[in-house]
């Protein structure tokens, strides 16, 4: 039952209320009683809510007076005097204060009602230990711990704790900040995970569900392309002029098909390869006016005795790591000089990545070998994960350095040394494998269950096989999203999926290119991987919407030939590179800067302004 939207339990201020005010006279506050008990009245948002959570909101900010007046005026409060009094005994470490109104605050199930009670008494505990009053802690353990205890480990490194030798020493042991280094707060807000929200609010509460509505609108907005906060004052929408859709430049040093392309990770220089077997360093200059961007090679690797399968920068771009048949080579960037030679591949190498803390590389091979390096290429045999059963087509790591995912065929399959994709079999349902393939996709190669390839997570941090999965058709390429989560996989034919590591199952499918033979390398685009981008084997490049699937841009620019690769620019949202069967690398931008007239359409398949999104000149950027 509520009077006037106001709830049970909370203080209720009278019809007329004095507020004093610091450093002003007493005023009197008249309370405004709007109809009803919504915010409009086609509103389905309670007044009470709202109002209660701008309570909240002020007081975080520092507004005291500005909400003491608004309690006065709505008659609502931001919580009753039970809860403001349970929240200052945690604060101030009047436990038993705490626990006697555990049930009066909200808490009513006798397991909740348990966990409870040990956290407060495990915080009681760490803090009789922190002032070194041995004696309590151990009466509290034995006393009032043990006998409710849940969690006999926990119980037994509590009982450790008390041969600590510092308060450093238990602080680190126990993972915990000290009785006034922010416990206290961790302790309520482990406690309000049970105390109902209407009496005890979550923390920065409207906060969170602004940030939430920004992130829905973000998701949604189809041509989203910055980092920058958006106003809260209009929906927020991109303009499709923002998508980098016009090439500024076109590297052509190489003499034949590039199938190989990697930003450095400060953004800087572009690394090629492909099949004439030279690895090209371009300089990739910074936009300037209406001159543009200006791009050279600046260094040359020769020496390689076949094709360029792979290539890897270290992380601080100073060295980059170069396969060609079984040979990976380690370079010296600045001076061109190879440093190290690893010949321990007795088959093609296709593979190679840095770890992202620097401190080696992984390689990964037909042999079905993959192979821990140091920094000096000196090959570390507990980190190395030989014979796994996988002729590896390609693998990645997670930026949290805790899963390595392969992708490639199955040991008793015989694996191609070339570019190409080691077969070209069409896709269909599979329902024991619970993965949707595209349909109308029939194969004319025999029985599709002998053409497959698998992909395997390995738990870096346990050194254990996590999963295993079989496919259907060729999966040529992984990328791993920034926060560690999504794979990105090209397989064959004309598929590209988005798969989620941990539950390891499908998030989402992207079509519509032709990906039938070749080894095609697709990637995350934009700001916050908002984009799947992917080359295809009609010279075509394809941009698909993440989170919606939609196809975006279909770009026209290579000449002929297979769009083998493309790679996203790690330090500017607005630029990426493809590379081409056409000998060519194209670098592709949003016309931000001053262009002629002529080169301000992006070249693409779709109209300029076909996008359902509905943004046009004008949007807000």
């Amino acid at each position: 039952m509520t009077t006037n939207g106001h709830s049970p339990g909370l203080s209720q201020p009278p019809r007329g209320r004095t507020v004093a005010l610091p450093l002003q006279r007493a005023i009197t506050i008249a309370r405004v009683s709007p109809p009803g008990t919504m915010m409009y009245e086609d509103s389905g948002v309670s007044r009470e809510e709202y109002v209660r959570l701008v309570l909240q909101s002020l007081r975080d900010i520092g507004y005291t007076q500005t909400a003491t007046v608004l309690e006065a005026e709505s008659g609502y409060a931001f919580e009753s005097d039970l809860i403001a009094s349970f929240r200052e005994s945690i604060l101030e470490g009047r436990w038993d204060a705490v626990e006697s109104v555990l049930r009066d605050v909200g808490v009513k199930n006798d397991d909740e009602m348990r966990v409870c009670q040990f956290l407060i008494r495990q915080q009681k505990y760490l803090e009789c230990l922190e002032s070194r009053r041995s004696d309590a802690a151990l009466q509290i353990l034995r006393n009032d711990l043990a006998p409710i205890s849940f969690d006999s480990d926990r119980l037994h490194l509590l009982s450790s704790l008390m041969m600590c030798t510092s308060i450093e020493d238990l602080m680190r042991r126990a993972q915990w900040s000290g009785a006034h280094g922010g416990s206290r707060l961790d302790l309520l807000g482990e406690l309000q995970r049970v105390i109902p929200a209407t009496l005890m609010l979550p923390p920065r509460r409207l906060e969170r569900l602004l940030t939430q509505a920004q992130s829905a609108q973000r998701a949604t907005c189809l041509y989203h392309n910055s980092h920058a906060p958006f106003s809260l004052y209009v929906d927020h929408s991109c303009s499709r002029v923002v998508f980098p859709g016009v090439t500024t430049n076109v590297l052509a040093e190489h003499d034949d098909e590039v199938w190989n392309i990697e930003w450095s990770p400060d953004g800087r220089w572009l690394a090629s390869g492909g099949l004439d077997r030279q690895v090209m360093i371009w300089h990739v200059g910074p936009a300037a006016g209406s001159v543009g961007r200006t791009c050279h090679v600046e260094r040359v690797l020769r020496d390689h005795e076949s094709e360029i399968a792979a290539l890897a920068w270290s992380n601080d771009s100073a060295n980059i790591l170069t396969c060609s048949e079984k040979t990976v080579r380690l370079w010296n960037v600045k001076t061109g000089v190879c440093s190290k030679e690893i010949q321990d591949n007795s088959q093609l190498v296709t593979s190679v990545r840095w770890t992202h803390d620097g401190s080696g590389f992984y390689t990964g091979s037909a042999d079905t070998n993959i192979f821990f390096y140091d920094t000096n290429g000196t090959r570390d045999e507990h980190r190395s994960l030989p014979r796994i059963g996988l002729r590896v087509m390609d693998f990645a790591l997670t930026p949290d350095g805790r899963y390595l995912i392969a992708v490639g065929q199955p040991a008793e399959v015989t694996p191609s040394a070339s570019r190409q994709s080691t077969t070209s079999i069409p896709l269909q349902t599979d329902p024991e494998e619970g993965f949707e393939l595209p349909v109308g996709l029939h194969s004319s190669h025999g029985d599709l269950r002998a053409k497959r390839t698998q992909m395997i997570v390995f738990d870096l941090a346990e050194g254990t096989r996590k999963h295993s999965q079989i496919r259907i058709g060729d999966m040529t390429s992984i990328k791993i999203s920034l926060d560690s989560r999504i794979a990105l996989i090209s397989c064959s034919p004309n598929l590209v999926f988005t798969w989620d590591i941990e539950q390891f199952q499908l998030v989402r499918r992207y079509m519509g290119h032709q990906h039938e033979a070749q080894v095609l390398r697709s990637c995350f685009g934009g700001a916050d991987g908002g984009w799947i981008i992917s080359g295809d084997e009609d010279h075509m490049i394809h941009v698909w919407h993440r989170d919606t699937g939609e196809s975006l841009e279909i770009l026209d620019g290579h000449k002929t030939g297979t769009v083998n690769a493309v790679a996203w620019n790690p330090r500017d949202d607005t630029v990426f590179a493809s590379a081409s069967d056409d000998a060519t690398i194209r670098i592709w931008e949003s016309p931000t800067w001053e262009m002629d007239a002529s080169e301000l359409t992006p070249i693409s398949l779709k109209p300029i302004f076909s996008s359902t999104n509905g943004a046009t000149a004008g949007s807000e950027h």
